[in-house]
């Protein structure tokens, strides 16, 4: 649903995203109707969530909405609610997206629309799509295709070619999720063409990339690598700086899963360059850490404080609370990495105080959590020590309850796995089946069939090693390779890419 702004400024804005919005900005400074201003606030905020800068989206969004009920146009109210809504769900805020989303429902009344029936189809499919995006964020995978669904076919009935194709787009990243791959590429096919039709370089770039992604799941990495290169080239050949990150970033995440270094830090190079130009903290914040993790295990200590100090400086520029966070957990690596006792236990007292602090985006924290578990299970085998035994309890009690807000998450899943298998190394196997039995219910539930195939692989390491004659007289360290836990430990730092 666009606004007569937004079609007039939108060729501009897909060839040159930055001066589109800057002139915009500056026009709004001129504009004295308090319509057209609003118009624009709602067209720069739109913007803004095309480029991934959420925040600034939600600011004009905001103010679009104070003028809109000012001038009691509840059309214009209903469309700055829809982009805050949007701008919530970006920045991980569902709970704050719902609650919009129930406010627009209370406004957007049929009897207010009667005249106006395709306006008012328009606004149920756009509400539809932001439905189906907070389903799909919670792995609600089947609501999530319901209101992609009918959202589509509102779409269609108004014929707004660009917003079908992005919601067949969508369709096609919920089949992937739930392990349907060859339809996931139909859709994604079907809504690359509408968007060669319509002539729009970033919707095929971001259906490039979502093929790309899908072959990447499947491990069919030259394919996934194919796709993704040619998404770049679009990204480049139309200047197009968020389609060339999406595309620099997942090659390479797919040359680290691939453990092919050096080209995955070409790319996150780039990435990180991107991130800095568009201005996204985020972005900049999740490239800096995989960036960082390979620096730190691939050069010399020169190097790398070198990049640590980077990475502070743009912390310091930007007042990100992401990239602080990335600042810490680095800082942290880099200690355990110098194998030397006094620097890793000063790394433990980095992740200990990340893991009491806040950060929006929950990869970061769940790292944090991992990280310290294999430091607690590695003391553990070393020494056999009950007061570590206690430590790790309490570790698990804490981060467990920050788990249960962010229970479909795959890395607190892994994080669940390991509790698991603490349980049946102290021999609670009551608790230890009622932790089992929960998250295979939940599994069953979120279609995380990836997960439920590895946890049932681990499950039975775990019953052989139980049911062994001697268990009870195991020490901890024979119950630990009984359990496989060191190699769980570190296939689950390595599943993080």
């Amino acid at each position: 649903m666009l606004s007569s702004y937004t079609k007039e400024y939108l060729q501009q804005f897909r060839e040159s995203p930055k001066k589109t919005i800057n002139r915009l900005k500056s026009k709004l400074s001129k504009i004295e109707d308090d319509i057209d201003r609003i118009n624009i606030l709602l067209t720069i905020s739109f913007f803004h969530i095309s480029q991934g800068n959420f925040l600034e989206s939600l600011e004009f969004a905001k103010r679009a909405l104070d003028l809109s009920r000012k001038e009691k146009d509840l059309f214009l109210e209903i469309q700055s609610f829809l982009l805050i809504a949007e701008a919530y769900f970006f920045l991980g805020k569902l709970n704050i997206a719902s609650q919009n989303i129930e406010l627009i429902e209370i406004l957007l009344q049929e009897e207010a629309f009667k005249d106006k029936k395709k306006l008012y189809t328009e606004l149920q499919a756009h509400l539809c799509k932001i439905k189906g995006n907070i389903s799909f964020s919670n792995r609600e995978y089947n609501n999530a295709l319901d209101f992609y669904k009918k959202c589509s076919r509102l779409y269609k009935k108004v014929k707004n070619k660009e917003a079908e194709a992005k919601i067949l787009s969508n369709l096609g990243v919920v089949n992937q999720n739930i392990g349907k791959y060859e339809e996931a590429i139909n859709y994604l096919n079907k809504a690359k063409k509408i968007y060669e039709d319509v002539n729009d370089h970033r919707g095929i770039g971001i259906c490039l990339n979502n093929i790309a992604e899908v072959y990447r799941i499947q491990q069919k990495y030259k394919k996934a690598i194919e796709y993704y290169k040619q998404s770049l080239e679009i990204g480049t050949n139309k200047n197009s700086n968020f389609i060339s990150f999406l595309a620099y970033f997942n090659l390479g995440l797919t040359y680290m899963t691939i453990q092919e270094y050096d080209k995955a830090k070409v790319f996150f190079e780039n990435s990180v360059k991107l991130c800095v130009e568009i201005g996204n903290t985020s972005f900049l914040a999740m490239s800096y850490f995989y960036l960082g993790r390979i620096i730190i295990n691939s050069s010399d200590s020169k190097d790398v404080n070198k990049f640590i100090l980077e990475i502070k400086e743009q912390e310091s520029i930007n007042n990100s609370s992401e990239i602080k966070y990335v600042h810490k957990i680095l800082l942290a690596l880099f200690k355990l990495s110098s194998g030397k006792r006094i620097e890793r236990c000063k790394a433990i007292k980095i992740f200990d105080d990340l893991l009491n602090s806040e950060t929006n985006i929950q990869e970061f924290y769940f790292y944090t959590g991992i990280q310290l578990c294999n430091f607690f299970f590695e003391e553990l085998y070393a020494f056999e020590k009950k007061e570590i035994l206690d430590e790790l309890n309490s570790f698990f009690n804490q981060i467990l309850e920050k788990i249960n807000e962010h229970e479909d998450f795959i890395l607190g899943l892994q994080i669940i796995l390991l509790y698991i298998h603490f349980l049946a190394l102290i021999d609670e196997r009551s608790t230890m089946n009622n932790y089992y039995n929960k998250t295979r219910k939940m599994l069953d539930n979120k279609n995380l069939t990836n997960f439920e195939k590895i946890m049932e692989e681990y499950w039975k390491i775990i019953q052989e090693a139980i049911e062994d004659i001697n268990w009870r007289e195991y020490t901890i360290k024979e119950r630990m390779e009984l359990l496989g836990i060191k190699k769980l430990l570190e296939n689950t730092i390595e599943r993080f890419v």
